[in-house]
């Protein structure tokens, strides 16, 4: 049977995750076996061959093993990405991992060229403080031409994800039954009758529409980037969330307790904040605007020299890794 998904596109640079107090970086990640424990959560990737063709799958806590939220990946296709569809990968040889010194888990992957010209970055922080995963997707048209995305049409960018159990369902525009996605949607919750983690997926700023799932399936949705048209040195950047939760106990009216907790916490993200744009100060995003710079003291030219190194780490070893980028279908 295949899985439905929905792809919601985030976008972010992986430079600004550096802090000059973090832990060493340490390359290399195989997917295929790595979890992390962080702010309560238990993290992995979905995977194939060590790479990560999306994003995290199967969060749990330690008081409840039993996932509501299945997976999270990404898809380029259609129009100018007509010859090359695939997944949006993260290549397990070149990402590295941090723990900076908040606690905070920062996970960066290598740029790599998805299409002529069409380049993308991935990059994820695990929250320490609290029970969330920020996604950040950066899309940018290094060719010569400007990339028509046409999303109208084809769906060109999207991020799918699934959940695992979503027998209660909630989202920003109808936060107690969820019976289909809004345009103006920027949140949908999930959870099983009784048993199973509580699992939030956010893309963008309530009423924005950089990313739209109109009409979605609330358990297993899409959302899909509106943007028509990359011109030429464009980059555009996408941000998501995930957020866990859990019940005190196993039953269906611990479940919906901790189910309404969750939902009344969830305007926290109708608008960017300090930890939203945790070390992405500066960043324009999406659907969302652009973070401030007051929480690192970062200035613009600071911020300008800390991209540009980023951006030159990122384009070496690209060439040899793209054979390693194709997979089929996931079913």
């Amino acid at each position: 049977m295949i899985k439905n998904r929905i792809l919601a596109i985030a976008g972010g640079a992986v430079a600004l995750s550096l802090s000059l107090t973090s832990a060493p970086a340490f390359a290399a990640i195989n997917f295929d076996t790595a979890t992390w424990t962080v702010g309560g959560v238990t993290y992995q990737f979905e995977s194939t061959g060590g790479d990560t063709y999306g994003g995290i799958e199967y969060p749990v806590t330690a008081a409840q093993d039993d996932y509501a939220f299945g997976y999270e990946e990404q898809y380029f296709g259609g129009r100018d990405f007509d010859s090359y569809e695939d997944y949006g990968y993260c290549l397990g040889a070149t990402a590295t991992e941090m723990t900076e010194a908040n606690g905070d888990v920062v996970i960066t992957c290598e740029a790599y060229e998805l299409e002529e010209g069409i380049w993308f970055t991935n990059s994820y922080r695990l929250y320490n403080d609290q029970p969330l995963a920020r996604h950040v997707t950066v899309v940018e048209n290094r060719g010569n031409a400007p990339i028509d995305m046409d999303i109208a049409n084809d769906n060109t960018f999207v991020i799918y994800f699934w959940f695992d159990d979503a027998a209660k369902r909630a989202s920003s525009n109808d936060p107690l039954t969820c019976s289909s996605l809004d345009a103006n949607d920027n949140w949908v919750i999930a959870a099983g009758s009784d048993d199973t983690t509580i699992a939030a997926m956010v893309w963008q700023a309530k009423g924005a529409t950089a990313l739209s799932a109109e009409g979605e399936n609330c358990g297993a949705p899409y959302v899909a980037a509106t943007k028509d048209t990359l011109g030429v040195g464009e980059k555009v950047n996408y941000m998501t969330f995930i957020a866990t939760s859990a019940p005190a106990g196993s039953s269906s009216a611990e479940m919906d307790t901790a189910l309404a907790s969750a939902i009344s916490q969830m305007s926290a993200f109708d608008s960017l904040n300090d930890t939203l744009c945790r070390g992405i100060n500066g960043f324009v995003l999406e659907g969302w605007g652009t973070c401030g710079l007051a929480e690192t003291g970062m200035g613009s030219a600071q911020l300008g020299s800390a991209l540009a190194l980023g951006a030159s780490l990122a384009a070496v070893g690209t060439v040899a890794l793209v054979a390693n980028r194709r997979r089929t279908a996931r079913v």
